[in-house]
C-alpha cells in the first residue's frame, strides 16, 4: 500500500496476536481470510473514530483548530473531515498469511497522525487500537474460529 500506515505495538495486542494464533493450530488453516476481516473491521473502527468519536484510539480528544483556520471552514466540515478524502481512503491489505496493514495514501495522513510542530499542527491521531477495538477485534478471532471448528469457513 503505497502512501501511509503506522505500525502500532499497543497493550493488548498480544491477546490479540494469540486469538490470531490459534487458527493455525486448527489443523493449519489459512489466515487470509480472519486477517482480511480484521482489517475490514479496523477499517471501521477508524472511520467510527474520524466520523463520531473525534479522538485518538486512547480517547483523548482530539485538539480543535486554531481560530484562524476556524474561520476558514464552512457548515459540514469538522476535525479530519473536509470533504470525506481521509475516511474515503481508508483501506487494508492482508500481506501473506501473517499480517494485515491498514491506512490511508492520502498525502496529509502523516501529518494529522503525528502533526506538524513548524506549521503548527498538531497530531490527531487516527490510527491504532483501543481497547475496545482489540475486544472486538479478539471477539471476531473467537466467531471465526468458532465457524471453523462448526465447518462454516
Amino acid at each position: 500500500m503505497p502512501g501511509f500506515s503506522a505500525s502500532i505495538n499497543m497493550p493488548g495486542i498480544d491477546r490479540l496476536n494469540q486469538a490470531i494464533s490459534k487458527v493455525a493450530g486448527l489443523g493449519g488453516q489459512d489466515r487470509k481470510g480472519l486477517l482480511d476481516a480484521i482489517g475490514g473491521l479496523i477499517e471501521s473502527q477508524t472511520q467510527v473514530r474520524i466520523e463520531e468519536e473525534k479522538a485518538s484510539p486512547d480517547g483523548k480528544p482530539w485538539p480543535e483548530w486554531s481560530d484562524d483556520y476556524a474561520k476558514t471552514r464552512h457548515s459540514g466540515q469538522s476535525l479530519l473531515q473536509n470533504e470525506g478524502d481521509l475516511v474515503d481512503d481508508l483501506s487494508h491489505r492482508v500481506i501473506g498469511t501473517m499480517a494485515v496493514e491498514t491506512g490511508v495514501r492520502v498525502v496529509y495522513g502523516p501529518t494529522q497522525q503525528f502533526g506538524d510542530e513548524d506549521r503548527g499542527i498538531p497530531a490527531r491521531e487516527f490510527l491504532g487500537y483501543s481497547e475496545g477495538n482489540v475486544d472486538d477485534l479478539v471477539a471476531l478471532c473467537d466467531d471465526y474460529i468458532a465457524g471453523l471448528t462448526n465447518g462454516i469457513h
